[in-house]
């Protein structure tokens, strides 16, 4: 039995500042990090409220061994489930999008190896928005085993 560890980023709570925005004053924003095109991020309420749940879906996700999906992008896994938002006072169910990237980890020689899965973002459907490209889909273990 292999060890995994669940990591979550900030992307998880936060989205990427629109295009010629600056961020507004009572706003509070991170940068994301990237050594290669570093951009601003700022706290997104509904993707935070979304976000506290994330330990469920992916306790569920681990438990039930679902259906994960290879990304077009970057290697990343993604998950898709189904959640309740209320958008401007209605109600609705959208797909909450899940995107990990395993990496198997070994400290040294003799230590035991195991994965850590990073959450790098977690983000639901919106308007005009299209979720990720999604390619071979199998169970969890399956896919997590192609990464030991």
């Amino acid at each position: 039995m292999a060890s995994v560890e669940f990591h979550f980023s900030h992307h998880c709570f936060t989205s990427s500042l629109p295009p010629n925005e600056t961020v507004p004053h009572d706003c509070y924003w991170f940068n994301d990090g990237s050594l290669h095109k570093p951009r601003l991020r700022i706290f997104d309420l509904e993707r935070y409220t979304l976000s506290l749940d994330l330990p469920l879906h992916i306790n569920n996700l681990v438990a039930s061994n679902h259906i994960v999906s290879r990304t077009t992008r970057r290697d990343n896994i993604v998950r898709v489930d189904k959640v309740q938002v209320t958008r401007n006072g209605i109600p609705m169910q959208v797909s909450y999008y899940i995107l990990m990237h395993p990496t198997k980890i070994r400290k040294a020689q003799n230590s035991p190896a195991k994965l850590k899965v990073v959450v790098e973002s977690a983000y639901p459907e919106k308007v005009g928005f299209h979720g990720p490209n999604m390619i071979s889909a199998r169970e969890l273990s399956k896919m997590l085993g192609e990464y030991w």
